[in-house]
This record gives C-alpha cells, structure tokens and sequence, in this order.
C-alpha cells in the first residue's frame, strides 16, 4: 500500500535540509541544558475526517496513527492535526490537535545496530536515531532469538546471576509444557514420581527424551533441571487450579484450551525458549489443601531463586488478558530530495512506529508492580522476561536489555532490583559479619518501605507474601524474626511510620487503619494496611533509652516467617503521661497532647478512627540524638495507650523527630522513673 499525498509530503519534510539544521540545533542545546521547544513542525492532514479516510483508503501511515491513538477515533474536531519535534527517550515526532497533545508519539529511525543515545557528540548529533525492527509478535524468530541470546550470556558470563542458585533444587510439581509444536498438551508431574538422576558433566543440555504422550516419557528426571516461573495477577478472573481432587487428572492432561489467557502465553514463551518446565503457583500448589499451601508457599522463595527465568506479565492485569501481543506495524518513509535528488531515494530508507518510551525504564505503575507477592518474585528470580504492550525486556542481577536495542544494555533503576542485587550478594554466604548484617538491616528497610505500598488480595498475605524473602535472610543472622522485623534490628526495628505527604494524607488509596483480622502486632509495620517507611537515622548518633529485654511470636504453622496470631516485646524504658481532649483529634490523623509542663506534641496516627473518649495516652522516650546547636537535641518518642483490662500496651503512633531545648528535655524526662512494659 502506497502511502498519500500527505504523509510523501511528509517523509520530504522529514529529511528537509532545514528541519534536520533546526533539529540538531536544538538537540546540540539540549546537551548543553540550554534548550526551549523547538519550533519545528509539520502540518499534516487538515482534519480527523481527512485523516480516518487516507487510512480508510489504504494509507499505512495513516492507519498507523489511527490505530494507536484510540482517542483519534472519537474525536470529530475540525482542528488540523501537527506534527512537532521533540527528544524524549529518543527523537520522535509528536502529534497534536490544535494545541491539545495526544498519546501518539510516532518514532522515527533508521535501521541500522543502534547505539547510545548519551554518547552522541553535541557538536554533530544524529537526528533519527539507529535501531532494531521489532519482530510482529513477541514470539517471532527474531525477538527469540534476542532473548535467548541475552539468557545464554547471562548464564555464562554474569557469575553474579548464577552464583545464588541451589545445585539439585526442584520444586515438588512442576508443569510439563509438552514439545515446541504442542502436538503433546502439557501435564503435572511430582518429582517424587521419578528417580533422580544426575547429568554427565560434558551434557550442556538438561533434558531426557520426549515421548508421545505421558505414559511414554521416560522415567527419570535430571538432578539440574530448567524450569521457568510466571510472576502474573489474579485479577477478579478465575484461575484453573489443582485440587486433592484433580491432582491425579492433572498428571494425565492440562490442556491448553482449559487455561486462562496468561496461562496459555507463559506455556508459548517456555516452549519457544527450548525450556521444558513451567512452575505456576495455582497449577503447582494444591489450593484446597491448607497442608500443601503451607508447606509450598513456604518454599516459594526456593521455587523462585532457582528458576532458569521468570515470566513476567507486566501487560496483562488478570488472567483473561494476553501479555503477549501482535505490535503495530512499522511504516517505511521512502524519501524524496529536492532539487538535483529529487525522486532519488538514500540508501537508508526511514522508517515510523509507535515511540518506544519505556525503552531503558519499565513503567512503575505497571499493574504487576502493585502486587505483594510479585514483589518477593521480582527479588529473587535472578533472571526475567517481560513482555510489554510494544516489545520485550530482559533483566537480570547485571544489567536490561530491549528488544529494540539489544547490543545496548542499560544500568538497572528499578529499586526493587537494586535490592535484588544486595539480597543475592548476601544470601550466598553461610553467615553475615556484623557489617553485613547492618547492609541487610538497611536492604531489608528499603524493602519494607516498598512492600508496604503493594496491594493483597487477602489481607492475612501480608508476612506469608514476603515470607520467601526472610526465610532466606534468617539463618544467615543471629536472632529472631518478629512478624517483620528483626531482633538484631531492635530498638530501630520499632521506628517505622505511616507515610504522609505534606498535607497530612499518606500516599496510599487505601484506608489508613490497622488490618481487620488481626496479622501484626501493633508494633510491626505488617499490623498497617497502609504505606509504612523506616527513617534515615544514623544510629551511631542516637542514645537509645530503651532495653529489649524479652520478645516472642506466636505462630499460627510451624513457619516462623509466615502468619502469627500474637506477639510481644517486653522492654524497659521511661514512660510520660500525655493527654488529649476531644477536640484535640484532627480528621487528618493527627493526635496533639498536652505534657505534664502544659507543652504540646503532635503526632500523626496509625489508625484513622482512634478512639480518645479517656484522654490519657504514654509517651514512651526511645531514644535522642543530638544537633549541631549545642543547647538542642532530638528526641525520637513512642506514643502508646494502655490496653482496657490489661496491663500490656499498644503502639498508637511515632514521632520522629521531637526538637526541644536540652533543658526542657531534663526537665520533662530526669525524673521519670525507668519501668517495664509489654507492647502487643
């Protein structure tokens, strides 16, 4: 299909003399940070009208834009559409109505092995950059052969990705995915079916023969076997399961017609990759065996850590949704010079897609991104394929690379993954020092500040999601794990907050309260459904004021890591009465009280709806720091209210950073006498 007279004219305009001078003058500023919107433009169709009947008649440019901006469709203005230059995550062109920016951005490149966008000289920067097509499907030829050229590099050169991995680690079940062609529907199998065997040191490949059928497998199974995981969403979508009643009926047949629409993908993306094995949570875990949850889920962390790769299905929200997607197409710009060049087209054509803006950053907001137990997943697996709306990344403890640009790898931001990289360094040794259990003491923080922000779909998840995690940093420290935190970590462990912004409203969408049925003690950050953050504080600055000197856990299984139904930390301290009037409570959360010398203190609230009909509240001193005026220090305070009918105490919420003169503090906290209390 030719494209219309608009869009030729367009493809001249694209490599006009005057617009690429224009074009370089802006981007040789924006180097220089001495940039303003460039006034490059190219008007094209006059309206949307004209525009939906080019690509009605065959345009592929025009069909294009069409196609990848919904709202195109809808609106029915007069108004011409324009194209402007900019530079963002590359040089695309941008489309605009009347001053209205749409979604579309249309990246224009040439297709040659791409290079570093940084490294480009601001004197004589390229203009279209150099990149890769995209293969149609994610499953094409090319785009597997880019992930597994990028597995079979980190599996051979990057020691860091390997080194975590457990030699003869298989999970209990596991998902036969049958062969390439799918002439075979994939089955469960229980490794303690099969004799184990270990594979000559020369094998490269682990695997056995295939049969035609289960019955007609061989009876062994390798020792090192590659397997892959699906990290995914739920959704509201149900999910075919295995049950005590269908385990055995699973061993036979899984068919593929039977499985959701994320399920089939992640069979097509092991199969295509020469991977035989699949691990699937609600396949894999028998979801009507409470036994079997227990006992699985806590080996998850185990499952994950040991797999070949995990599947990430970053583009599909529930079940129902594919995440592997048919791209739009890319439309070929013959170019035509004017003047003596005229008509006569160069030797590397242009070419226009759908800007590839997550190119070197994945969305944040990305719908596996909310999930509690993807986070635990993200952590551990030491390899991941995502598959997004445009193309496909891989990742791994080293660094990312992109389908559109795979000789180009890019240094990993996602947080979660930078503490991937610590978790992996830490785990592999048989014991921490003591400067090492103060890294995994911060890790372990910046993991909670971003855990606590992730959704459940079950409330009592909450420790079993990222129980995974700490069973592998446990045996590695001295101590005890407390329903999240830790008692190497103690008194800091307890100087956790529920995150505000500065209007008082904490940064979640969900109700601030504690969780309803209980899952935490009041001092563990798990007891809030709402985003918690632990402070930077230099402890070495701090004098703690209080002694731990007994705790425990109750837990509900055998699991240390997982669910608790109670829990104490008995310790010694200074305790203050404060007070509180009804009017002193603030829709906000915030609680103000009144010291014994008639001054004020504020403190935000874990809980919204905090009952204050008695008044009386304790101020629990943890412990003060100084400032650099000598005459002020800082006092970190615990506010706590006694429990009616008992003796124990509650954390009500935590004050940071309390400032007040040095004499003030005497005054208040020298003769207050040191008692004990137990926090519940």
């Amino acid at each position: 299909m030719s494209l219309c007279r608009v869009c030729q004219s367009f493809g001249t305009w694209l490599n006009d003399k005057d617009t690429i001078l224009r074009a370089r003058s802006f981007l040789t500023k924006l180097y220089k940070n001495q940039s303003q919107e460039p006034k490059i433009k190219f008007e094209h169709h006059k309206t949307i009208l004209n525009l939906q009947y080019a690509a009605q008649k065959g345009c592929p440019l025009c069909q294009l834009i069409t196609r990848c901006e919904p709202r195109i469709r809808e609106t029915i203005e007069a108004a011409p559409l324009v194209f402007r230059f900019h530079a963002l995550d590359g040089y695309s062109i941008h489309l605009e109505n009347d001053g209205w920016t749409l979604d579309s951005n249309l990246e224009v490149y040439i297709q040659r092995e791409p290079k570093a966008r940084h490294l480009w000289p601001p004197e004589n920067p390229e203009i279209w950059q150099c990149s890769q097509h995209l293969g149609s499907h994610p499953l094409s030829q090319s785009t597997v052969s880019i992930m597994n050229g990028s597995l079979d590099e980190c599996l051979e050169t990057h020691e860091k990705c390997n080194g975590s991995r457990m030699s003869g680690y298989s999970p209990t079940r596991l998902l036969d995915v049958g062969p390439r062609d799918g002439s075979v529907d994939p089955f469960l199998i229980e490794l303690k079916d099969f004799p184990l065997y270990q594979l000559p040191e020369e094998s490269e490949e682990i695997r056995f023969t295939r049969g035609s059928s289960p019955q007609q497998r061989g009876n062994e199974l390798p020792v090192d076997l590659r397997y892959t995981t699906l990290s995914h969403c739920w959704g509201g979508t149900p999910h075919l399961q295995t049950t005590k009643e269908s385990l055995e009926l699973r061993k036979q047949s899984v068919s593929i017609s039977s499985m959701n629409a994320t399920f089939r993908n992640a069979v097509e993306v092991t199969r295509s990759l020469g991977i035989e094995y699949l691990w699937i949570d609600s396949l894999c875990i028998m979801q009507d065996s409470e036994i079997d949850w227990l006992q699985e889920s806590a080996k998850m962390s185990l499952v994950y850590k040991n797999a070949f790769v995990n599947i990430a299905a970053i583009s599909s929200a529930s079940g129902d949704e594919p995440f592997l997607h048919d791209r739009p197409p890319t439309v070929r710009i013959p170019q035509f010079y004017p003047g003596e060049e005229e008509n006569v087209p160069p030797a590397q054509p242009i070419w226009i897609r759908l800007a590839q803006f997550n190119r070197h950053i994945l969305p944040g907001k990305y719908e596996l991104a909310t999930r509690a137990r993807c986070f635990q997943e993200e952590v551990l697996s030491p390899r991941a394929l995502m598959s997004g709306h445009s193309q496909v990344f891989f990742e791994c403890r080293r660094h990312r690379r992109c389908e559109d640009n795979p000789g180009l790898y890019t240094s990993k931001i996602n947080p979660e993954i930078r503490v991937g990289d610590t978790f992996s360094y830490l785990t592999q040794k048989e014991l921490l020092g003591e400067n090492e259990c103060h890294q995994a003491m911060d890790m372990w923080h910046k993991m909670v500040n971003s855990y606590s922000g992730v959704e459940l779909s079950f409330a009592k998840d909450k420790l079993p999601a990222i129980s995974g995690l700490a069973s592998q940093l446990g045996p590695l420290m001295e101590g005890t794990y407390l329903a999240g935190i830790w008692s190497y970590d103690l008194p800091y462990g307890l100087c956790w907050e529920v995150h505000y912004d500065q209007y008082g409203k904490e940064h979640c969408s969900r109700d601030r309260c504690k969780a309803v049925p209980y899952r935490a003690p009041t001092w563990s950050w798990a007891s809030q459904n709402g985003v918690v953050h632990y402070l930077k504080i230099l402890t070495s600055q701090i004098v703690w004021e209080i002694s731990i000197l007994n705790y425990g856990i109750d837990c509900i299984s055998g699991d240390a890591y997982g669910q608790v139904k109670a829990g104490y930390i008995e310790l010694q301290g200074r305790i203050s009465e404060v007070h509180c009037g009804q009017d002193d409570f603030h829709r906000d959360g915030k609680l103000h009280l009144r010291q014994k010398d008639g001054s004020i203190i504020s403190v935000f609230t874990d809980e919204g709806d905090l009952d204050v009909k008695d008044g009386l509240f304790w101020c629990l001193l943890l412990g003060a720091s100084q400032r650099r005026e000598p005459k002020k220090c800082i006092l970190r305070l615990m506010i706590i209210k006694q429990i009616e009918g008992s003796e124990n105490f509650e954390r009500v919420g935590l004050i940071r950073e309390h400032q007040v003169q040095k004499a003030r503090s005497k005054a208040l906290w020298d003769g207050v006498e040191r008692r004990s209390i137990t926090l519940v």
